[in-house]
């Protein structure tokens, strides 16, 4: 079986990977599986691997420890789109953070911590972004108390069992069928149901409700709101 495994994720690209197993990282599994995305777990621990595939039973997975560059070569770091590392330890995530950006200059880094003052330090390393549970577990509870009609949509969004609506985006590329079109004739919101909720600019700016006649152009990022699946 883990012969049969390796080989699957060796003819991987584009894929993700996941640092840790544990509180943040199985809710953290459930929503990549859920947009249909490919996840490579690495972890160490046996019952948090059980857990994890009691999530998805199909996950993909190396057991062993993701300070240890072996298993993230294993992991297909190489060929990976992104990796997403949340350890217990802001030492262990500071260390996989730094072997991760010197395996792969063009992954995507998106790394936890626990103490504010390391987040200088993962970015230096190489994170892309740097989140930390409790300032997002500490905003949610403000939003529940002052603005809980809005939470409750979002969960409502993320949790119903009735379809899979999510807000995603879209990069205008080169070879987008989008490309030189407004957002009008576009056909986003007839031809495939999706509403536009923003627009990123070439400038990188972002554009809120943008007005239809906004012309798509290579380097744009559409934000919308649709379902996944």
């Amino acid at each position: 079986r883990k012969k049969k495994m390796e080989k699957r994720i060796n003819r991987l690209s584009g894929h993700y990977i996941l640092c840790g197993g544990g509180e943040t990282g199985r809710p953290l599994l459930n929503e990549l599986i859920k947009n249909l995305e490919i996840v490579v777990l690495v972890e160490s621990d046996a019952d948090r691997i059980e857990s994890c595939l009691a999530v998805y039973s199909g996950l993909l997975y190396i057991k062993g420890d993701a300070t240890d560059d072996e298993n993230l070569v294993r992991a297909g770091i190489d060929r990976a789109r992104g990796i997403i590392i949340s350890l217990p330890s802001d030492k262990d995530n500071l260390y996989v953070t730094m072997t991760a950006r010197m395996m792969n200059r063009n992954i995507r880094i998106i790394t936890r911590m626990t103490d504010p003052k390391i987040e200088p330090k993962l970015k230096k390393a190489g994170a892309d972004s740097v989140v930390s549970p409790n300032f997002i577990g500490a905003m949610r509870m403000a939003s529940e108390m002052i603005r809980p009609t809005a939470v409750d949509f979002l969960d409502q969004m993320l949790r119903s069992g009735d379809g899979n609506l999510r807000i995603h985006e879209i990069p205008i590329i080169r070879e987008s069928t989008f490309l030189g079109k407004t957002i009008k004739n576009s056909g986003l919101k007839d031809g495939f149901n999706l509403l536009i909720l923003g627009v990123r600019d070439i400038d990188g700016r972002i554009i809120f409700n943008p007005p239809p006649d906004i012309v798509l152009e290579t380097g744009m990022t559409l934000i919308i709101m649709g379902n996944t699946a």
